[in-house]
């Protein structure tokens, strides 16, 4: 994938959470919040659905962006421990 079809696939999902966790309100605060639903154990399986689906998703649309990140870090932090830990390249 290009970089731009990154941009969008991480947008999109980003998009899609929001509107996941802010558009039901009601039914994610009555789920999440009350008392009563935890006691009685009532399990909705759209809310927890979209409870698993989000952080999935949100994690499979960011691998390429964190490859990239981990990759750079990998070249800079030895650098980096190497400078912090000598003063000088004589020894």
């Amino acid at each position: 994938m290009s970089s731009t079809q990154d941009v969008l696939v991480v947008a999109g999902v980003t998009l899609m959470v929001l509107v996941i966790v802010f558009f039901p309100t009601s039914q994610l605060a009555v789920h999440t919040f009350d008392a009563r639903w935890r006691y009685l154990r009532v399990k909705d399986w759209r809310v927890d659905t979209f409870f698993h689906a989000d952080p999935g998703g949100a994690l499979i649309a960011s691998m390429p962006i964190l490859g990239v990140t981990l990759i750079a870090a990998a070249l800079v932090i030895p650098a980096i421990s190497a400078r912090l830990l000598t003063d000088s390249f004589t020894g």
